[in-house]
């Protein structure tokens, strides 16, 4: 397997582990608590910001492809939950 074919395989499993979480959470959580649930992520992390990155780049592209929207706060204001789609 190609470096570049275990890239896009992590990232795979990164989504997908994305998904589970917030099928979990019909109101959606915030990336931080994502990244956490996921195992992306700890408290004490010294790579905090990278492992961000990972998971908010991951959230970006399930956005592009449909699944993942910002939650909205009384059908109005969007908040910094994510949450699934109704395509999802």
């Amino acid at each position: 397997m190609t470096p570049e074919q275990m890239g896009r395989l992590d990232l795979f499993h990164i989504e997908e582990a994305i998904l589970e979480v917030l099928s979990e959470e019909p109101e959606g959580l915030e990336s931080n608590v994502i990244s956490k649930r996921i195992g992306i992520l700890g408290y004490d992390d010294p790579d905090l910001a990278l492992r961000y990155a990972v998971v908010w780049g991951a959230l970006i592209q399930l956005k592009r492809k449909g699944l993942v929207e910002k939650a909205l706060l009384n059908n109005a204001w969007p908040t910094s939950r994510w949450k699934l789609t109704e395509l999802s």
